[in-house]
Parts: structure tokens; C-alpha cells; sequence
């Protein structure tokens, strides 16, 4: 697994790299480690009864770390808290001259290596393998974290996956393709996935690579991060050491990994002062804080989370097992009968009559929509590690029928409390709620609250307004019920602009087989989430194939990106860039998202094939940069790998889920304006010939204003949509849109032609959709019909 993965690689001349969805990205999903969670367990309770010393905290407190040598002089010292508001131990900030000492040492840095593969990954084996007892326990003091052990388990997993992507990187830099910024990054911790998010993806992926990290601390939930951080640097000059005068292998030089212990005024005055010679600055946090952060560090690649929403889908008023499309597909799929050896009406006997009782009663019993499964995987995503996990629940869409007083107290009312997160952690829990004032819940005049399991309910009117967010309320259990009938198209279009206006991470859906299947279907094809799972009742039990046996309730919270359950925190498209410069996928290869094409190697590609259509080629040959000509070959190469097989499926993961993923096109209903007042196709060729080339090229129109005819005789000429407007007009358009329908998906500026070229797997992600849809049932071959062969999302290439 330490092996580079160039090394043993296919030996392909000509591929797509480490780009999302290409058949080379997916060959990184194979022959992975399998870790032991019941090792990771036995360590972290090893390591907290024997060896964890909670004073230690106090007296060796968390300080500047520099060249692998503590900051202790001068600073002013402060307590830091845990995620519960208890002081956990002490932090020595920087004075003003340690500031100054700071900023120096950040414009100073660089790289001594560009390749530290080899040093990084043996480290990382010790760290996760000798290590993973104090890194579970550390995150369990500090957050909070009650099962730390299947973390660290999906780390070692998809940290494989990511290397392997970074030797794809690697290899296209070598081949001059390329070129990795290797400025020193900023990493901001996120305390709930710390050890596979920062400490594994953006600090270890970003090392190997040649990248110095730089780790942000801050007085609460810091500690764990702080105590890997000087970990990881005492496990390099221990290496460096053994190494010393034996070889001449690489090393990685104290300078490359940094810890600041600043205030937050002092922080962002190096932000301010050090970003000419600093790279991206990485963090998973609240949309408020991802805007904050840009606003100041435009550099800024964010992970944000949304109301991540489950569907109890309303039972069908008719038969609850007959097999229904959307309504804009013409005639209904027949699936096969779900019930064999139906008896002829002409032959019935006593047995059929009896027979067709059982049926009716069944068909009874799936009306009884709000199983004890589907009450407790409401309960479960909305409580998992006290609602501090990035998927947990936020919003249930529950049938007109709901009844709040009958049914909540089987819910939210049942939640498990507990004390404290070591006792948590000894007994396997991982959804008890801890009954804490740290942060704040909701107001009791708008929610109702349960003091004894400390959970708050609502039970709305309607959808939430466009423009109310419904706050996250870290660490508190706090549910929306909004009832609609599902069963009707038009409330499932209603409820798909709602949830591309604020864009959760996760949309589960549940309810009888068939009620559940469309419902996601229509929701899926008209939305832009990177999560989605369909699951059932758990009481059903329909032997025939093609619908499965057993179809367990989904949750809000489960996904395994080391099985292709690909994961990112997106917001929002129509504002994507106030929070960040791209979307973040699970897996990638971090280093990528500041990677740039070279502009000598575009130019040597910038002639299209003969495979071509007029059309294309027309719309290729009026680009007058040959930059930019190169950087659509890559763009069109890449559409066509992913053709090659998209999605890709997963038919059985290890916990019997099959899974669909890959590139997807916007929602369906939805167009992308593409705004701008050049007169100049080369600053709109990229984005509009990236839609063109696929079955998405009636999704984009151009927007000009009234003066720009040379692009609106452009686009007449070439059959491209495009609408003369005022700003004003547009802005006008946009507001009502929002309000109604939501058919514009975003708009986006491109006044400007490109003179920086991202890595075309980021590029394309700015416009299309990624992520993947899943079945809580193994090989279930009715989800593979509706949502691979007739869902009509999925990107095509068109040339």
C-alpha cells in the first residue's frame, strides 16, 4: 500500500489522470487495506484509561510550533475548552513580537523536496498503526468524539485511494503537463473528522507532495489537533535522525510543518500580510465562517454543510406496488410482478381467495407508513455524535398525515443522553446526545424542547422560506417537520427547488418500495446533492425479483468514500463562490485543487479531432487563444472518458449497499446563465463548450447586455442561446426565479478570458454535478433500472 501507485499503474501512455469519475480515477478504488475497527477500539480505550493524562494539557500547553521548536516566551496564556465548554487546558498565544517572528517564518518557507512520498507514507503507517490509540482518544477528550475508531478506519482506507491520486498528480507533473503550486497551505481544523480530513488529507497529501502546512489553532477544540500536530513533527525528526549520515533519502525539513497559536485578530493579520507568498487555505466549517474566511482570504477552499433532509415518502392512494415513472417519460417501466403465482380470476379457488386476503392485508399494512425502523433512523441520523457529525439530520419531510403528538415521542424523545464521551467511546455508542450548555439551541418560542433528552422539534406549515437557513445548532438535536404529500409531482418540484436553494450534503429517503424509488428518482434528476440514499420500511419482505428482499430505512448519515460513495460539502451553486473557489470532493487528491495546466503543454494540444462535429469544430476554430483551444481538448478528452462507463457501479459494498456515481448533469429543469460583457467568444468558450459536447447543451444561455451585438450575432450564428438584458434585468429575472420555480440553476461571470487553467476535473465541477446515489440493498437490480438505464441525468458526451 506504501508502494507509488505510478509504479505498478496499468503503464497507459495517454489517460485521465486524477480527475473525478475518469476510469483511471476509479482503478484507485481497488485492492484496499481492510483495518480492524476492534484494534483501533482496544488502543483508544488502552490508551485512555492508561495512559491519557488530563493535566498534561494544562501543564504543556498548546504554543506556536516552528522549525519542529515550541513559542513559549512573552505570550498571554488562555484556557481552551472542550466541545462541551469545560476547560480542557491552557494556550500560550503569540505576542506581537512572535506575530512578527511568524510572518517571517511563513514567507520564508519552501519547499525542499517535491516528492516526500516515501518518508510521508512510512510516518503515516507509524502515526495510524502505533498512534491510532491516542489520535481516537485525543478527539474523544477534546470534541467529543464517540466512535472515533470508524474514522480512522475510512481514513486508512481512502487515504490509499488519495495516494494513489497523488502519484497520478505526481506523474503529470513529471511529464510537464502540470505544475503544483507548493506554497505553504493553511489548514483549519474540523474537529469532528480531524484525523482523516486534516490530519490525513490536506497535511499528509499535501507533505508528500512538496506542500508545507501550516496548521491553524484556535481555543477550543484545538487540543487534539495541536497534540497530532507535534506528533507528526516529533515522528519526522525521529525518522530524519535514524536516517542521519546512513543515506541520502529525503527527509521532510522542520520547516515544512507550522502550528499557529494566535489570537483571532493576530490570525488574520498574517493571513492578511503572508497571502503573496502562501497557497489555498483549506477548512470545513459553517457557511457564515466559509464567507468570512473568503472574504478575507480569497484563496479560500471551503467545505460547508446544509439541512441535510430525509423524505418519509407519502404511501401511493392507489396500489401501493404499482411501478411508476415520472410523468414526462411517456409509458410506465413494467417491472416484473412482485408477487409470483397469481391465480387466474376464472380458476380461483378457496387457497387464491385466501391468498388475495393476505394481499389486501399487506397492502394495509404498507399504508401504515411510520414504522418503528423509519422513527428510529429519524432518531439516529438526527442524533449521531450528539449532532455533531456533517451528515446529521436537520429536516424531515414527513406525509400530510403526520401527527406530532402520536409520533415524536417515539423519536426525539428516545434518544439515548450520556455524560460523558470516554464512556461513550468504552461502549461502542455513537448517537448519544450529551446534555450541555456550550452552544446554543433554539428558541423555545419557536420550538418545542424536551429538557430531559435535551431535543427541540418544529413542526412546520410549509417549506422553510428561500432565505431562512435553518441553522445548524452544532451539537444540539434540533429537527424541522415539514408535512407534504409526496405523492404529487408538482410538491416534489416544490421541495427540489427548495433543496437546491440550500443545498444539504444528504437527502434519505424512505417509505414502501415503490414509493421510495420515485420519489428519490424525481427528486435526484431535479437536484444538485453529492449524497443520496433510498431505503424502505424494514418490514417488507417481497421475495421476486427484480425488487429486493430486504430494504433497510436509510439514514442521513452514511457514506464510505473509500467505497465509492463519493462525499463533498457543496453550497449553494448559485453562490458557490462567496464560500469557495471550488467544490470539495472525498475522495481527490487535495494537492490538485492548486495545480495548474502549463501553458506550453495547452498549446501542444489545442487541435480537436476528427471525430467532431460541424458544429463543435465551429465553435472550436472561432477561439483565438491557443491556450484556451488546448485547455477545451482537455476538457472534451475528459467528458469522453468519463462516457466510457458513467455512472460506474458498485453492485455490493461491506455494508450491502449498491451504488451509482459519477458526473451528472444539472438539475434537469435547470439552466446555467453564463453573463458577460465581452465581446471576445474565447471568455465564454470553456463554459459553454463544456455544456455543448454533452446532453446538457440546452442547459446554458448566454446573458449580454444590450450594447455586446457582436456576441449576440456570435451565438445566433452558432444556434447558442442567449437573452439581451440590462443587469438590472437580469438580477430581476434572477430574484423571481428564485421565489418561483427555480429553473436558474446559477449565473456566472465571465468577462475575462482565462489565463490560469485549473485541473479540468475542478473546472467541471463548477458547472455539472458529482457524487452518487445508493440503495440500502445489496445488487438491487429495480434501483439499477430507475436510476443507471432510465434516469436521464447522467452525462453524455455529444460531439
Amino acid at each position: 500500500a506504501n508502494r507509488p501507485f505510478s509504479s505498478w499503474y496499468f503503464g497507459k501512455k495517454e489517460y485521465g489522470a486524477f480527475h473525478f469519475a475518469t476510469t483511471e480515477y476509479a482503478s484507485c478504488f481497488v485492492n484496499l487495506p481492510q483495518p480492524d475497527p476492534n484494534y483501533f477500539y482496544q488502543a483508544a480505550t488502552n490508551y485512555l484509561e492508561q495512559d491519557f493524562d488530563a493535566q498534561l494539557w494544562h501543564d504543556d500547553p498548546m504554543v506556536s510550533l516552528v522549525n519542529g521548536k515550541p513559542l513559549l516566551q512573552d505570550g498571554e496564556k488562555v484556557d481552551t475548552t472542550n466541545a462541551l465548554g469545560q476547560v480542557n487546558g491552557k494556550q500560550i498565544l503569540a505576542s506581537p513580537k512572535q506575530v512578527q517572528l511568524l510572518k517571517e517564518h511563513i514567507q520564508s518557507i519552501r519547499s525542499n523536496h517535491n516528492d516526500l512520498r516515501d518518508v510521508v507514507r512510512h510516518i503515516e503507517q507509524e502515526l495510524f498503526t502505533h498512534h491510532s490509540g491516542a489520535l481516537v482518544g485525543n478527539q474523544c477528550v477534546d470534541f467529543g468524539k464517540q466512535d472515533g475508531m470508524t474514522e480512522l478506519e475510512e481514513a486508512i482506507m481512502a487515504n490509499v485511494v488519495e495516494r494513489r491520486l497523488n502519484d497520478l498528480l505526481l506523474l503529470e507533473e513529471k511529464r510537464n503537463i502540470i505544475d503544483i503550486n507548493r506554497q505553504p497551505i493553511y489548514v483549519s481544523c474540523v474537529s469532528n473528522f480531524t484525523n482523516f480530513l486534516d490530519l490525513s488529507r490536506k497535511v499528509l497529501r499535501s507533505l508528500e507532495v512538496g506542500v508545507p502546512v501550516i496548521v491553524l489553532g484556535r481555543s477550543h477544540t484545538s487540543q487534539h489537533a495541536y497534540r497530532w500536530t507535534k506528533l507528526l513533527q516529533q515522528l519526522c525528526q525521529e525518522h530524519a535522525a535514524q536516517l542521519q549520515g546512513t543515506t541520502d533519502a529525503a527527509t521532510v525539513d522542520p520547516s515544512m510543518i507550522t502550528f499557529l497559536s494566535c489570537s483571532l485578530d493576530d490570525m488574520k493579520e498574517i493571513l492578511r500580510d503572508c497571502q503573496d507568498a502562501t497557497g489555498n487555505l483549506y477548512t470545513t466549517c459553517s457557511r457564515d465562517l466559509a464567507a468570512e474566511i473568503k472574504k478575507n482570504y480569497p484563496k479560500t477552499i471551503a467545505s460547508t454543510g446544509g439541512p441535510n433532509t430525509m423524505v418519509i415518502a407519502t404511501p401511493a392512494k392507489d396500489n401501493p406496488t404499482e411501478v411508476i415513472l415520472d410523468p414526462d417519460e411517456g409509458t410506465a417501466y413494467d417491472s416484473q410482478q412482485l408477487q409470483e403465482g397469481q391465480a387466474n380470476e376464472s380458476t380461483a379457488t378457496d387457497e387464491t381467495a385466501v391468498e388475495e386476503n393476505d394481499k389486501a392485508e399487506e397492502t394495509k399494512k404498507r399504508k401504515e407508513w411510520f414504522t418503528m425502523h423509519m422513527k428510529a433512523a429519524i432518531r439516529t441520523s438526527a442524533a449521531i455524535e450528539s449532532a455533531g457529525q456533517c451528515t446529521a439530520l436537520r429536516h424531515v419531510i414527513v406525509p400530510t398525515e403526520f401527527e406530532a403528538d402520536q409520533h415524536l415521542e417515539d423519536i426525539l424523545m428516545q434518544v439515548q443522553t450520556i455524560d460523558s464521551p470516554v464512556l461513550a467511546l468504552q461502549n461502542k455508542l455513537f448517537d448519544g446526545v450529551y446534555l450541555h450548555q456550550a452552544t446554543p439551541g433554539p428558541s423555545t418560542a419557536e420550538y418545542t424542547h424536551n429538557t430531559e433528552s435535551d431535543t427541540y422539534w418544529k413542526l412546520n406549515d410549509e417549506l422553510p422560506a428561500q432565505g431562512s437557513q435553518l441553522p445548524e445548532y452544532w451539537r444540539k438535536v434540533v429537527v424541522d417537520f415539514t408535512p407534504l404529500d409526496t405523492s404529487s409531482y408538482d410538491n416534489l418540484d416544490k421541495l427540489a427547488t427548495w433543496l437546491n436553494q440550500h443545498q444539504p450534503i444528504s437527502l434519505a429517503v424512505n417509505g414502501n418500495m415503490v414509493d421510495s424509488y420515485k420519489v428519490l428518482r424525481r427528486l435526484f434528476d431535479r437536484t444538485s446533492l453529492l449524497v443520496y440514499t433510498v431505503g424502505g420500511r424494514d418490514d417488507e419482505k417481497i421475495p421476486t425479483n427484480p425488487w429486493p428482499k430486504h430494504l433497510p430505512p436509510a439514514l442521513s448519515c452514511q457514506a464510505r468514500p473509500q467505497e465509492c460513495e463519493i462525499f463533498g460539502e457543496v453550497p449553494p451553486r448559485f453562490e458557490l463562490h462567496k464560500y469557495t473557489q471550488f467544490p470539495v470532493l472525498i475522495p481527490s487528491s487535495n494537492p490538485s485543487y492548486d495545480a495548474w495546466y502549463e501553458l506550453d503543454y495547452l498549446q501542444k494540444v489545442a487541435a480537436p479531432d476528427a471525430s467532431w462535429s460541424k458544429a463543435s469544430l465551429a465553435l472550436m476554430n472561432a477561439i483565438k487563444s491557443d491556450a484556451i483551444r488546448g485547455y477545451v481538448c482537455l476538457l472534451t478528452h475528459y467528458i469522453r472518458n468519463i462516457d466510457d462507463e458513467n455512472p460506474k457501479e458498485v453492485s455490493v459494498t461491506s455494508k450491502g449497499r449498491t451504488v451509482l456515481w459519477g458526473l451528472q448533469r444539472p438539475p434537469l429543469q435547470t439552466t446555467t446563465i453564463v453573463r458577460t460583457t465581452s465581446t471576445n467568444w474565447d471568455a465564454v468558450a470553456p463554459i459553454v463548450i463544456l455544456f455543448h459536447i454533452t446532453n446538457a447543451r440546452d442547459q446554458v444561455q448566454v446573458s449580454v447586455t444590450p450594447e455586446n451585438t457582436p456576441m449576440k450575432e456570435f451565438c445566433d450564428k452558432h444556434s447558442l442561446k442567449c437573452q439581451v438584458e440590462s443587469e438590472a434585468e437580469l438580477e430581476q429575472r434572477v430574484q423571481a426565479d428564485q421565489a418561483g420555480n427555480g429553473e436558474v440553476f446559477q449565473v456566472v461571470y465571465a468577462n475575462e478570458s482565462m489565463t490560469k487553467f485549473p485541473m479540468v476535473g475542478q473546472f467541471t465541477s463548477l458547472y455539472f454535478c458529482t457524487g452518487h446515489v445508493k440503495s440500502t440493498a445489496a445488487s438491487d437490480q429495480e434501483f439499477l433500472v430507475r436510476f443507471k438505464s432510465v434516469s436521464k441525468k447522467w452525462i453524455r458526451s455529444l460531439f
